[in-house]
């Protein structure tokens, strides 16, 4: 039998277009999101996760519904933020970005642009982590999800904190804590309230810090998180120690370094060097002296282990203090300019 030419030429060029771009099946599709899911929990080394996450993205335009497809990018670009390459982070979050804004797709939008507040947050450019979550805060609020908003408002409240906008932290942390409280939000009502208790700390007006802290370990307790107990302790040691209650200080401070149920040096030893170097600089305070430098330098010591750079500046500014304390001038100036050359560099 012979074919005209021309069918020939359709049939090899229909050949051809579906091997370029093949189309998932419904199967398919439910693979590589139910695979992208297991990689968010999976112990995959980060080199390994970086290959199986390139493997999947490079499926993801035979997705056929959109909306999947969507999802897809979302959860792509997020593990690529968690493993810290912001270029393919970017580039896949903005492909997500015009899908969601194509679809007018609202839900989506608001993950893209949280995603991208995390990026600029985890990257220290605090404008830009704010105004995007002020963007996602505002879609959840058109869509009535009191939940969303209310974390993307305490999200907000806390950038404020960190920027010494105390008064903008405070309103918004009490917005929050009206969506989180109704829904019995335990785990963010604590982090609101702690929020709440640095705010005061700040404004030095230590009973109304006190009593926020207080409210944020009513929380923290109905959590179950016992972990997170050093972490309230050592701010509330803080706020003590600042208004010059140094034998409550002391209590708290000794109460999060002596707690069992959690091994701080090995499980968190940021915290662990906080806590030394804060009940160190307490005792400063009492000008009780003996075996101090060895408290502040185990802090320093953990700090430069774990590259902790504003910790390590904290901890050259009390030991120059320290110095200062026993008269030694030469090595108080070293400490001070010390901490002001690593503060410098880090900016830049």
């Amino acid at each position: 039998m012979n074919f005209p030419l021309k069918n020939i030429i359709l049939f090899l060029l229909l050949i051809v277009t579906s091997c370029k771009n093949p189309s998932a099946s419904p199967d398919m599709e439910n693979n590589i999101l139910r695979e992208l899911e297991h990689l968010k929990t999976g112990n995959l080394e980060s080199a390994q996760k970086r290959k199986r996450l390139g493997q999947l993205y490079n499926k993801t335009p035979s997705i056929q519904k959109d909306s999947l497809k969507n999802q897809a990018l979302l959860n792509i670009s997020f593990q690529y933020l968690l493993l810290e390459d912001s270029v393919k982070f970017r580039k896949i979050n903005n492909q997500a970005y015009k899908l969601a804004l194509k679809r007018k797709d609202s839900n989506q939008l608001a993950l893209a642009y949280w995603d991208l507040a995390v990026f600029y947050y985890n990257n220290n450019i605090m404008d830009s982590a704010y105004h995007f979550l002020n963007k996602t805060r505002k879609i959840y609020e058109l869509l009535e999800n009191p939940y969303r908003s209310g974390r993307a408002l305490l999200d907000m409240a806390i950038i404020q904190k960190n920027i010494h906008d105390y008064t903008g932290s405070e309103v918004a942390t009490i917005k929050a804590i009206s969506f989180l409280k109704p829904l019995e939000e335990y785990w963010y009502l604590y982090r609101a309230y702690n929020n709440l208790g640095i705010v005061y700390k700040e404004l030095e007006e230590y009973d109304k810090s006190f009593s926020y802290y207080q409210t944020a370990g009513e929380y923290l307790d109905k959590t179950g998180r016992k972990e997170k107990y050093p972490s309230l302790w050592n701010n509330i040691g803080v706020m003590f120690k600042n208004g010059k209650r140094h034998d409550q200080a002391a209590e708290y401070f000794n109460k999060a370094l002596s707690y069992k149920p959690v091994d701080i040096e090995i499980e968190n030893p940021e915290l662990y060097a906080m806590l030394l170097d804060n009940r160190a600089h307490n005792r400063l305070k009492m000008k009780d002296t003996i075996r101090l430098l060895e408290q502040f330098d185990k802090a320093l010591a953990i700090r430069k282990k774990e590259k902790i750079v504003a910790g390590i500046i904290v901890s050259r500014l009390h030991l120059a203090e320290y110095f200062l304390f026993r008269g030694d001038s030469i090595l108080a100036i070293r400490n001070a300019l010390r901490a002001k050359e690593i503060a410098m560099s880090s900016q830049d």
